[in-house]
Order: structure tokens, then C-alpha cells, then sequence
């Protein structure tokens, strides 16, 4: 009895581990085959959402391109236009100069011509007439008594007619400016206030336009979204998979979009300075011919008053007779020739003060123009880089989320991964579609600004050269009346004695004094007044600007906060979900530990009956056994059925791997294929560059043969050294140091101009004495950044770089510029590092710099600079997520190059002369380069070099300074 229930425990348990094997076994298999069922379904998925992301990623980077090449054609258009009229007014200005040359030379030949005519006729008529004066002299005596007495009370009466003449052009004058001014502000007021409503009604416009896009396009995401929901159950666990990828991948083409972004911006910077360098090029031209004409006219007028005393002592005695006959007359004459004059000069005074105030107005208009472009964009930009950053964070949050919920609880994770997915993607597209409405409002914006500045700029334009035209035609007229009034004064005032015409030129010249201080207070008190109201204008603009600025700010932050809000409620609520999922967890397996031991009591129970059943009863033996062998049976065909389960799963392994490698060798031929099509438009774009190269050389070609002398480059370097002696506008000062910055770096020559004269008084020396003198307005660093080029390219030069070093006070200088801008600015700072790395080269330099108290200056200057750089580093990593710690993509290289190239700054001749070419910083995601030179450019700034100018960074700068002179091994 004893072997029997032995022998059948032995046997119930190997069934037991028979079937618990078997359990095992096809657990695994189900296990398999779900995972081979998940994977394919995953790779599908993966295919179409990559597939997505090209479409997506592809259209961006056209519509990018697009863009700029649209913004690039308008810019170069409106440069186009603007040098075609202005070689259009020097034209016609040059037309018209020489046509009034030759109008006022032909003037003189004729009236010189009528002159000798005259001469001759009155020699005739003295000869005929001297003998009817022996006759008549007693009638002539009395004649002459009653004439003379005639002139006097004629004199007296005309001078008090003058006096009151002159009280009422005052009068008239002073009253015509007061109304004048007045209609010009009403007219400007009138203009403003048009402008104002066109624009609001226009961006009204805009905005109910882009508020029914915008519903429209979340209708049809929702509808979209709600039909395809049922089909993405398991997208969420390939976004959880694949969202490290993604980031790397956005943060890369993030940066490369930025360094793009900062290229365009030097391009447009660069274009800029150069518009505004031609605009006062051409301010100075102007103001140069205006007094080459003064100059003409006043030579013209002192020639004029020598022939009219000649004449004047040749006609005296021939002319008396004629000018008692017609004393009547001519009087009458000259006081409608004055009244003439008069008129004239009053029409011609108000045509000038007119035009002053429109070019005035116009111009800042142009300026208010300029700056709502510029803070319209500026918005734009830093809305983009907000958003971009809170859906970086987003992200990454919806990540935390998703690993803590699929960690926590498996039969809530569908639920979970749909909600998060679902509200994930509509945040996106949110975002997609502010940002095109936004971009949209922005360029139709532009648009709409441009159109009304050219049809503004046209109508001014078109005004301005009528009212020019008509100016013209009365200068013609009243020079005309000027020159025949001019010769019957000369016919009339021969008669005049010499004390009446001195009593008449003291008179005109009180009354003209009189009228120029009249004048001077008048324009004096206009400028006031104009001034008083532009600066309140401008205030009021700053303080809306102001408010605007506060409000978006506010909005911006409260919309931060709120969005922290939710990720912290997200996160309190997986936090809840997770503990409340270790309860239950905990509470199963304690139900599960005592079911388990309920069965193993009942099993044992059930065991022990069937023991004793099967020691009494042989027949319930024989039925178990059978039942044994029909078991048996069954696990031997489920055994069957699992090999063929388990081939059939290998052969379509096989299947698939062959499918995948097919797709790899698709894909690496793809690659190869888009490879070749970047380089072939590399290619093309070299092409084109060269093309452009070209063309450049010829026109470079065409305007040196057409130069003139004193548009050289060595004229315009000894204007340039003459103005910084005499300093009077600092616009014209900044021209003049970019002038010499040029020139020395283009020619030995002007180099060897700027150490020409003595230590003290050498143009060098004047140029360190101006540094120190400048303070850290943007203008006055502008200067000292400027000076700082012209030092070192005069340095890098060996024949003139000893006259650098021996310039008095030049390295306290040096030092005092280093403290003052080291830390507003950067540049300065590090182009005087490089400006004594490069004198170190001289004896003098290099002993003085190390000396005890300069050593201790410099290495205090790299720790402090040192330190600050650090303090700022942590502040970031401490305010923001720190994306440069991210692990670095080296798993495969990037389907397209990266467009960024790393260049010196160099001067490039592509970009101008006067533009300089920066290295690009390597950031901590790209892959590990060689580590940068500390050495800088030491030979001709006009020769080839490959080692920076500067170093731009200034911990570079003054690390390399330290190093060329011996002081970091000191310092450690």
C-alpha cells in the first residue's frame, strides 16, 4: 500500500511538471508571437511617421527659403531704385548748373557788347552837346538849382516811404511765417491721423481674417483627429521610444537654423551701415556744392562792384544831365522793380522753409517706419523662441509622464497614452497655427506698410519736383528782372554824388542787419517751438511703446506660470495614480498569496481522497489510467502543433529579414542618390557665386576708371587725418576713422601717413588721445571699436608697427579702455588683447608689459573675466533646461550637410570691405573639434592669413595674451 501511494505522489507530480513545462513553454510562444505582432505594427507606424516628418520638415525649409529669397529681391529692389534717382538728380542738377553757366556767360557778352554801343553813342552825343552847354550854362545853373532842390524833398519823401515800406514787410513777413507754420501742423496732424485709421482698419481686417483660418483649421484637426484615434492605440509607446532621437534631431536643426538666422542678420546689418554711409555721403556732397555756389555768387558779386566803380567814375560827369531829365521815371521804375524783389525774395524764403519742413517730416516718418518694422520682427522672433522652448519642455514632461505611467499600472496605460497623445498633438498644432497666423499677419503687414511708403514717397517726390520746377522758372524770371534792372540802375545812379549813395548804403545795410536778426529770432523761436513738439511726440510714443512692451511681457509670463501649473497638477496626479497602483499591487498579491494556499490545502485534500479511492476501488485505477494515456495523447499533438507554430515563425523571421535588408540597401542607395543632388547644388551655387564675382570685378573696374582724384583712396585718408584734428560732428567723425580703418587696411601708403609728423602729434597718437576721451554710448564705441581696427592694422604693418609702440601713455591707455569696457564691451576688449599681442612683438612693449604691476593687471583681468564667464553659465543651466547636455548624435551622419562653415574673421571681398567674416563658436553638441589656435594675425592686414584678426571671445583673448607673454605658468 505503502509503493502504491508513493508510486502515484511520484507520478501526480511529474504530471504536475509535465504540465507546468507545457504552461511555460507556451506562455513563451504567445509572448514571441505577440512581440513579432507588435513589432511589425511598430515599423509601419515608425515608416509613416518619418515619412510625415520629411514632408513636413522639407516644406518648412522651402517656405524658409522662399521667404528670404523674397526679402533679399525687395531689399535689392528698393536699393536699385533708390541709386537710379539719385543718378537721375545729379543729372539733372549737372544739366542745370551748366545751362545757367552758359546763360550768365551769354548775359555778360551781350551786355558788354550793348555797353561799348552806348559808350560810343554818348562820346557822340558829349561833342554835340558840349557846345549847346556854352550857350545854355546860366539856363543850365538855374536848372540845375531847381532840379537839385527837386531831389532833395524827392529823397526825403522816398526815405520816409522806405521806412514805412520796410515796417510792413516785417509785419507781413512775421505774420506769413505764423501761418505758414500753423497750416503745416495742421496738415501734418491731418496726415498722422489718416494714417493712424487706415491701419487699423487694416489690421482689423487681418485679425478677423486670421481668427476664421485659424477656426476653420481647428474644425477640421478635431474632425481629423476623432476619425483616426481608433487606429493609433500604440503610437505613444514608439513616441517614448523614439523621443530622444527626436529631440536631438530638433535641437541640430534648431542650431543650424539659428546659425543661418545670424548670417542673414550680419548680410542685413552690413547692407545697412553701407545705405546709411552712402546717405551721408551724399548729405555731404550736397552741403559742399551749396557752398561751392555761395562762394561762386559772392566772387561774382565783389567782380561786379569793381566794373560798376569803374564805370561809375567814367559816367559821372556824362550822365548828370540824363539822370535830372529822368528822375521821375526811373523812380517810379525802381519802386516796382523793389516791390518786384520783394515778392520774389518772400515767395522764394517760403518755398525754402516749406521744403525744409517736408524733407523734415519725411524723414521721420521714414525713421518711424524703420523702428515699427524692426520691433514688429523683434516680437516675432522672441514669440518663436518662447514657443519653441515651452514645447522642448512640454515634451519632455509628456515623456516623464508616460514612463511613470507605463511603470505603474498596465490596465490604465491605453487610457493614459491616448489622452496624453491626444492633447500632445492638438498643443502642436496650436502652436503651428499661431505661429503661420502670426507670420501671415506679419508679412501682409509689411505689405501693406510698403505700399502706403512708395505711394507716400511718390507723391512727395512727384510734389517736390513741381514745386523745384516752379522755383526754377521764378529764379529765371527774377534774375532776368535783377539783370535789367541792373543796367538801368547803372544808367541812373551815375548822377547820384557820393555822400547820398554812402547815406543810402548805410541805410539798406541797418535795414538788412534788421531784417537778419528779424529773421534769425523768427526761425529761432519756429525751431523752439517745432522741437518742443517733436520731443512730446516722441515721449508719448515711448510711453505707449513702453506699456505695450509691459503688457506682452505680463501675458507672456502669466502664460508660463499657468503652463507650469498644469505639468505640476500632471505630475501630482501620476504621482497619485502611481501609489494608489503599489496599493492595489500590494493588496493583489496578498489575495493572490492566499488563494495560492487555499488551492495547494484543497489540492492536497482532493490528492489524499483520490489515494484512498485508488486503493479501494480497481476499477477507478483502470479509468485513470486510461484518462492518463488520452492526456498524453492530447500533449503529444499540442507538442506537434507548437513545432509547426514555431517553423512557421522562423520562416517568417527569415522573410522579414530578408524585407529589411532589401530596405536598408533601398535606403543606402537613396542616400547615396540625395548625397550627390547636395553636392550638384553645391556646385551650382559656386557657380553662381563666381558669376557674381565676376561682375563685381567689372563694375569694380568701371567705377575705378570712372574715379575721380579726389575720390582716392590716398585723398580721402588725408581729408580723413585733417578731420580728427578738428573734430565737429560725431557722425562725420565716425566716417572719417571707417575712411582711415579702410584705407589702412587696403594700402602701405596710408599706413605710413598715419605715423607721419611727430610721437605727440602723429595722427596715431590723435587717435589714442580720442579713445581715451570717448564714453560707452553706442556711437562713442562704435568710434573706439573702429580705432581699435585702425591700431592693429597699422601694427601689422613692420615698418610702422615700432611708431605704434612708442606713442605716449599707450599702454595706460590700454589698460583704462580694457576696464572701462570689459564687461558692455566684448569686442573692445579683445581687439585690445590682440593689439598688444601683436606690439608684444617690439622690445619695449614686451618689457613694459612685463613688469610686476601690468603682469598683475593682466592676470587679474583673466580671472575676472574668467570667473564671470562661469557665474553665467550656471545662472543659465540654473533658470533654464540645459540642451547642451544632451548626449551627442553619433549614431549616423545627418542626411544633408550642415550649411554653417566655421571662417576666420577675416576680411571677405564678397561682403564688402569693411565687413569681417566671425568664427563661428562650436557648440557642445557638435562633434569634438580640434582645439583653436591661440595666435593672431600678425602680418599685412592686405595679405592672405589664416589665423584670426582677434579672438572674439574675451576669455580667448586674454588667455592668449597671457600665454604669448609667459604669464599663465606664473599664475598657476
Amino acid at each position: 500500500m505503502v509503493q502504491n501511494r508513493v508510486r502515484s505522489r511520484n507520478l501526480t507530480r511529474k504530471e504536475r511538471e509535465n504540465f507546468l513545462r507545457m504552461k511555460s513553454s507556451s506562455v513563451v510562444v504567445q509572448s514571441w508571437w505577440r512581440g513579432v505582432r507588435q513589432r511589425r505594427k511598430f515599423n509601419d507606424e515608425r515608416s509613416k511617421v518619418v515619412m510625415c516628418q520629411a514632408l513636413v520638415r522639407g516644406w518648412l525649409v522651402r517656405r524658409q527659403a522662399r521667404n528670404l529669397v523674397e526679402a533679399v529681391t525687395m531689399i535689392q529692389n528698393r536699393f536699385r531704385t533708390r541709386n537710379m534717382a539719385r543718378r537721375e538728380r545729379e543729372n539733372f542738377l549737372r544739366m542745370k548748373t551748366s545751362s545757367v553757366v552758359l546763360q550768365s556767360r551769354w548775359r555778360g557778352v551781350r551786355q558788354r557788347r550793348k555797353f561799348d554801343n552806348d559808350v560810343a553813342k554818348v562820346v557822340i552825343c558829349q561833342a554835340v552837346v558840349k557846345g549847346w552847354l556854352q550857350r545854355k550854362q546860366y539856363l543850365r545853373m538855374k536848372n540845375a538849382v531847381t532840379m537839385l532842390q527837386r531831389r532833395l524833398r524827392a529823397c526825403a519823401e522816398g526815405r520816409r516811404v522806405r521806412t514805412q515800406f520796410v515796417e510792413k514787410r516785417e509785419a507781413a513777413v512775421r505774420i506769413q511765417a505764423l501761418w505758414r507754420g500753423h497750416l503745416q501742423r495742421n496738415s501734418f496732424r491731418m496726415d498722422m491721423d489718416s494714417i493712424v485709421k487706415m491701419q487699423a482698419m487694416v489690421r482689423g481686417k487681418l485679425v478677423r481674417h486670421s481668427f476664421v483660418v485659424m477656426k476653420l483649421g481647428a474644425v477640421c484637426i478635431q474632425n481629423w483627429w476623432r476619425a483616426v484615434l481608433a487606429g493609433r492605440q500604440e503610437r505613444e509607446a514608439f513616441l517614448a521610444q523614439r523621443e530622444g532621437a527626436v529631440k536631438v534631431q530638433t535641437w541640430w536643426r534648431m542650431v543650424r537654423e539659428r546659425r543661418r538666422f545670424i548670417r542673414m542678420l550680419k548680410v542685413v546689418i552690413a547692407c545697412q551701415a553701407w545705405m546709411r554711409g552712402g546717405r551721408e555721403r551724399t548729405r555731404y556732397l550736397r552741403k559742399q556744392r551749396a557752398v561751392t555756389v555761395v562762394q561762386r555768387w559772392f566772387r561774382g558779386c565783389k567782380e561786379l562792384k569793381e566794373e560798376r566803380d569803374q564805370f561809375l567814375r567814367k559816367r559821372q560827369a556824362v550822365v548828370v544831365m540824363q539822370a535830372v531829365v529822368k528822375g521821375w521815371l526811373e523812380k517810379r521804375r525802381f519802386v516796382k522793380s523793389r516791390e518786384a524783389a520783394c515778392l520774389l525774395q518772400r515767395n522764394v524764403r517760403g518755398w525754402m522753409a516749406r521744403r525744409k519742413v517736408e524733407s523734415w517730416r519725411l524723414e521721420r516718418q521714414r525713421e518711424l517706419a524703420a523702428r515699427l518694422l524692426q520691433r514688429q520682427w523683434r516680437m516675432v522672433l522672441a514669440k518663436r523662441r518662447v514657443e519653441e522652448m515651452m514645447e522642448h519642455s512640454r515634451r519632455e514632461k509628456a515623456a516623464v509622464v508616460l514612463q511613470t505611467c507605463v511603470r505603474g499600472w498596465i490596465a490604465r496605460r491605453v487610457f493614459s497614452d491616448q489622452l496624453l497623445g491626444a492633447l500632445t498633438i492638438q498643443r502642436w498644432w496650436r502652436t503651428a497655427l499661431l505661429t503661420r497666423m502670426l507670420r501671415n499677419q506679419f508679412l501682409k503687414q509689411r505689405q501693406s506698410a510698403l505700399k502706403l511708403q512708395t505711394w507716400w514717397r511718390q507723391a512727395v517726390a512727384r510734389r517736390q519736383f513741381c514745386r523745384q520746377r516752379a522755383a526754377a522758372r521764378t529764379v529765371q524770371g527774377w534774375v532776368r528782372t535783377k539783370g535789367a534792372s541792373r543796367r538801368f540802375l547803372r544808367l541812373r545812379w551815375a548822377v547820384v554824388v557820393v555822400q547820398r549813395k554812402w547815406r543810402a548804403r548805410e541805410m539798406a545795410r541797418i535795414q538788412q542787419e534788421r531784417y537778419s536778426r528779424m529773421r534769425a529770432a523768427a526761425i529761432t523761436l519756429q525751431a523752439i517751438w517745432r522741437g518742443r513738439q517733436a520731443r512730446a511726440l516722441y515721449k508719448v510714443q515711448v510711453k505707449a511703446v513702453g506699456t505695450l512692451q509691459r503688457c506682452v511681457r505680463g501675458w507672456l509670463a502669466r502664460r508660463y506660470v499657468g503652463r507650469k501649473r498644469a505639468a505640476l497638477l500632471c505630475l501630482q496626479m501620476a504621482v497619485k495614480r502611481m501609489s494608489l497602483a503599489k496599493r492595489c499591487r500590494k493588496e493583489f498579491l496578498e489575495m493572490r498569496r492566499i488563494a495560492i494556499g487555499l488551492q495547494a490545502r484543497s489540492r492536497g485534500l482532493l490528492a489524499r481522497r483520490q489515494f484512498l479511492r485508488l486503493q479501494d476501488d480497481k476499477e477507478y485505477r483502470e479509468q485513470l489510467r486510461r484518462e492518463t494515456e488520452v492526456r498524453e495523447e492530447e500533449r503529444r499533438q499540442l507538442a506537434a502543433r507548437t513545432i509547426t507554430q514555431v517553423m512557421r515563425v522562423v520562416v517568417e523571421r527569415r522573410r522579414f529579414i530578408k524585407v529589411k535588408t532589401a530596405a536598408t540597401t533601398i535606403q543606402k542607395y537613396w542616400r547615396g542618390h540625395w548625397h550627390r543632388k547636395v553636392v550638384m547644388e553645391q556646385w551650382t551655387t559656386a557657380t553662381s557665386r563666381l558669376s557674381i564675382l565676376k561682375d563685381i570685378k567689372m563694375r569694380l573696374q568701371e567705377v575705378n576708371a570712372a574715379a575721380k582724384p579726389e575720390d582716392s583712396l590716398g585723398a580721402r585718408t588725408a581729408s580723413a587725418i585733417d578731420y580728427i584734428f578738428s573734430i565737429k560732428d560725431v557722425a562725420q567723425l565716425i566716417c572719417a576713422v571707417k575712411t582711415l580703418d579702410l584705407s589702412t587696411r587696403l594700402s602701405l601708403d596710408c599706413s605710413m601717413k598715419m605715423i607721419e609728423g611727430l610721437s605727440g602729434v602723429s595722427p596715431v597718437a590723435q587717435l589714442v588721445s580720442l579713445m581715451t576721451r570717448c564714453n560707452r554710448s553706442v556711437p562713442h564705441m562704435e568710434v573706439v571699436s573702429t580705432i581699435l581696427d585702425i591700431l592693429l592694422n597699422v601694427s601689422r604693418v613692420v615698418l610702422t608697427r615700432e611708431a605704434v609702440a612708442i606713442v605716449p601713455n599707450l599702454l595706460p591707455d590700454l589698460f583704462q579702455t580694457m576696464l572701462v569696457y570689459r564687461d558692455t564691451g566684448a569686442e573692445i576688449f579683445s581687439k585690445c588683447c590682440a593689439l598688444l599681442q601683436v606690439l608684444s612683438v617690439c622690445p619695449l612693449v614686451a618689457d613694459l608689459l612685463a613688469q610686476s604691476e601690468n603682469a598683475k593687471k593682466l592676470t587679474g583681468y583673466e580671472m575676472i573675466v574668467t570667473k564671470k564667464r562661469k557665474l553665467k553659465e550656471e545662472n543659465q543651466r540654473r533658470r533654464s533646461f540645459n540642451v547642451s547636455a544632451l548626449p551627442v548624435p553619433t549614431a549616423r551622419k545627418p542626411l544633408r550637410p550642415a550649411n554653417s562653415i566655421n571662417q576666420l574673421n577675416r576680411t571677405s571681398s564678397t561682403m564688402g570691405l569693411n565687413s569681417t567674416m566671425t568664427t563661428a563658436t562650436p557648440t557642445p553638441m557638435q562633434p569634438k573639434q580640434r582645439k583653436a589656435s591661440m595666435a593672431v594675425a600678425t602680418g599685412p592686414p592686405w595679405s592672405h592669413q589664416t589665423k584670426p584678426r582677434f579672438h572674439e571671445d574675451p576669455v580667448t583673448a586674454i588667455t592668449a595674451l597671457n600665454k604669448v607673454l609667459g604669464l599663465s605658468q606664473t599664475k598657476k
